[in-house]
């Protein structure tokens, strides 16, 4: 009887796992009460099985923790306590997954199980948006089926762009999911699909999952997740090219998705209005004006957050003030509707200096660039490439100052740096 409730419990919190993966690209409404049921049900599980491993404290999983630590100097550097309490709730997972994470586990070391939970998870979250994009755009007139995506009571909104299409998440965080996805389906897909039956109609359905994801991205308009996906795209053609002389398979993905997605931006508003105004900045620089462009704007941000650092450069203003800080200095520049929404920097390296100073920048780069020489030492390219996205995706975003970002983060870096690769990899991207 015992044995038969050790493996429930043991099973179910791994199943639940698997279920906070797949519901990440739903949005915090979603994972959170999914991440909390897992950090439950593996605690008991811990109780029960009494296979918990101090063997954890290495510096992949110290790091993580470290960070956390660095964030709660705030209370010795800020006047807001409560709103360093705030930050470090968000940042609270960087503790409990690699306090939490089952090492000795086999089920939790399998990557490509775990990492099929989150590609289908993201595959089913673009079909549900777009699907409930279309049932809103769908209205019945004098008795005859009407498509409208427009929205009739608020003009401008299209219910398959932007945020109207990703209600649940940020657009910009789930661009990035679709990356990593379309990165571990490229990664993964003969593996998923070897010596099963219906062959062909699993790459099929895969082929299918992959331009859904494609899809998604473009019709979510992050910038930076679809130059994402052409580096992604041009890097492994080039890959191909130099080292397997596969001319061919370069050239159809060039063909099939490369011409497609240019062709598909420039009739996207969002991302062609956005070329226009960097054309715009190159030509006649950034001016007063450019404080009200969509784009140019963010270069404000930024230049706003230097000047912070440049004021508090050793030691910050701590993690409590940094935005009160950043909303003065935007007030200062005549940014009233930066102010008003009380805008981050947008950028994750500038958030760090200028709320924790020299140890929080050091801290991150750190935490980033330790997985990043162990990925390129092991030549473990799925970690690899995880790492230089989520990098690049900081230049862009503060990543790490939402639940949405930590979590995404800290879950998939644990996952990765603790399971096992079914296969090598080295062979894989072939």
């Amino acid at each position: 009887m015992r044995s038969i409730m050790v493996k429930l419990i043991r099973y179910f919190d791994y199943w639940v796992f698997c279920l906070l993966l797949f519901s990440l690209p739903f949005g915090k409404k979603v994972f959170i009460p999914v991440l909390f049921s897992w950090i439950v049900f593996v605690i008991v599980s811990y109780l029960v099985k009494r296979d918990y491993s101090i063997n954890r404290f290495k510096i992949g999983f110290l790091l993580p923790i470290l960070f956390f630590l660095i964030h709660t100097l705030g209370f010795f550097t800020s006047s807001n306590d409560a709103a360093v309490f705030r930050d470090l709730e968000v940042k609270i997972t960087f503790i409990l997954l690699p306090l939490l994470y089952p090492l000795n586990r086999s089920e939790y070391q399998n990557r490509s199980a775990l990492l099929s939970f989150f590609v289908w998870g993201c595959v089913a979250a673009i079909t549900f948006y777009l699907g409930f994009a279309l049932y809103k755009s769908v209205t019945i007139v004098d008795g005859n089926w009407v498509l409208n995506p427009n929205s009739q009571e608020y003009p401008g909104i299209n219910y398959f762009r932007y945020s109207n299409l990703a209600f649940l998440i940020h657009p910009s965080y789930l661009a990035l999911y679709f990356v990593f996805a379309l990165l571990s389906i490229v990664f993964y897909v003969k593996h998923w699909v070897r010596n099963k039956s219906f062959v062909v109609l699993r790459y099929a359905v895969w082929i299918l999952a992959f331009s859904l994801l494609i899809l998604g991205l473009v019709l979510l308009e992050s910038r930076a997740g679809v130059l994402s996906l052409f580096i992604f795209i041009v890097a492994y053609s080039i890959y191909q090219v130099i080292f397997h002389r596969r001319y061919v398979l370069s050239f159809l993905i060039v063909g099939i998705v490369v011409l497609p997605l240019v062709f598909s931006v420039a009739r996207v508003d969002r991302l062609s209005d956005t070329l226009v105004s960097l054309r715009s900045g190159l030509k006649y620089g950034v001016d007063s004006k450019s404080k009200d462009d969509p784009t140019l704007v963010r270069l404000w941000i930024w230049r706003s957050a230097f000047d912070v650092i440049k004021e508090n450069p050793i030691l910050g203003v701590g993690n409590g003030d940094s935005r009160d800080v950043l909303k003065h200095k935007y007030l200062e520049r005549d940014m009233s509707a930066a102010a008003a929404v009380g805008l981050n920097a947008h950028n994750q390296y500038l958030e760090s200096w200028l709320a924790l100073g020299i140890l929080g920048i050091i801290g991150l780069l750190v935490l980033l660039g330790q997985p990043l020489w162990l990925a390129v030492k092991g030549k473990d390219w799925l970690l690899l490439g995880f790492i230089l996205f989520f990098m690049y995706a900081n230049l862009f975003e503060s990543m790490l100052e939402t639940v949405t970002g930590v979590i995404y983060f800290t879950l998939i870096y644990v996952s990765l740096c603790c399971s096992k690769s079914d296969l090598d990899e080295r062979e894989l991207v072939r």
